[in-house]
């Protein structure tokens, strides 16, 4: 600082490990992460009030905190503004999707065994995703993996072997890396994650129907749990509101769900315009250090 230099940080990431726990075991023993200890930095943006508050619980040096949103919501909001071209329809025709289907973008997780996440974990919400496809015909699924089949294979052949079945299943894209997350929501009637991606999360910013998955039935009065019809934990409660979203609720009483429940008990910024909120601040930070310097407070 005292050469004129500002230090930011900046997480996109929403599900640190206090994200998984309810707010009864939060309040008796709240799950810190030693990857967060002892920051010094002039500024900390991220995409959520709750993110501060948990930097918070951490020995740090942060002076300014700033929710600016969902940085990846604005470019969900200029897919589908236009402005920003795609000829992801095109690929998804080449691959069976037709126009009476109702598309569905599917984000799987890391998983590693004896952590919060583990490959059974995944596995199950692999199956109700596949009984899902199954289920629902006027529906084409959009299944972006988020690790390469390499690595998988080293930790579960099982989980290798649901990914094929998808895979060969004739309403069901996998694209392994040769697609943009954006793209995929953008384009999406539904977005589903497993808890707790940030996919799912970009969606709702970007005001996009989504929800999370909790195939094993695990994370139950949690941060997002919050929210009523956010998080399934059984395969029926998906079916259903998988049904609900796509066929029943329309634009604008999802519009108000998403102000009432959501920007209500998550804070969330709803406006897909984070990315213009960030080079705000960064602006308005040159600017002002420019004039401290000027004025002969900085040397």
């Amino acid at each position: 600082s005292k050469d004129g230099t500002t230090t930011w940080y900046y997480t996109d990431a929403i599900n640190w490990l206090n994200f998984f726990i309810s707010d009864k075991n939060k309040a008796i023993l709240p799950l810190r992460s030693s990857g967060i200890g002892f920051l010094f930095y002039d500024n900390f943006v991220t995409w959520l009030d709750e993110m501060v508050q948990y930097f918070k619980l951490h020995h740090q040096s942060i002076k300014n905190s700033f929710n600016v949103g969902c940085l990846w919501s604005s470019h969900i909001k200029e897919i589908n503004e236009g402005k920003i071209e795609s000829d992801l329809l095109c690929i998804l025709r080449k691959q069976g999707f037709k126009d009476r289907h109702k598309l569905i973008s599917v984000f799987d997780s890391s998983y590693f065994d004896y952590s919060i996440t583990t490959y059974g974990d995944g596995i199950n919400f692999i199956k109700g995703i596949y009984r899902l496809l199954e289920e629902m015909p006027d529906t084409f699924f959009l299944f972006k993996e988020k690790k390469v089949r390499d690595f998988v294979g080293r930790y579960s052949k099982e989980m290798l072997a649901w990914f094929r079945k998808l895979e060969g299943h004739p309403r069901c894209y996998l694209p392994l890396r040769d697609m943009n997350t954006s793209e995929a929501i953008a384009f999406s009637d539904l977005t589903i994650s497993f808890p707790f991606s940030s996919t799912t999360f970009e969606a709702l910013s970007a005001r996009k129907k989504a929800l999370y998955y909790d195939a094993s039935d695990k994370f139950k009065g949690t941060f997002y749990d919050k929210v009523p019809g956010l998080v399934c934990h059984n395969y029926e409660e998906l079916f259903n509101r998988t049904k609900e979203l796509l066929f029943d609720i329309g634009d604008v009483e999802y519009n108000k769900y998403l102000d009432n429940f959501v920007k209500e008990k998550m804070g969330l910024c709803l406006d897909g315009e984070a990315l213009t909120r960030f080079r705000q601040l960064l602006t308005n930070s040159e600017y002002s250090m420019k004039e401290k310097v000027k004025a002969g407070a900085i040397s």
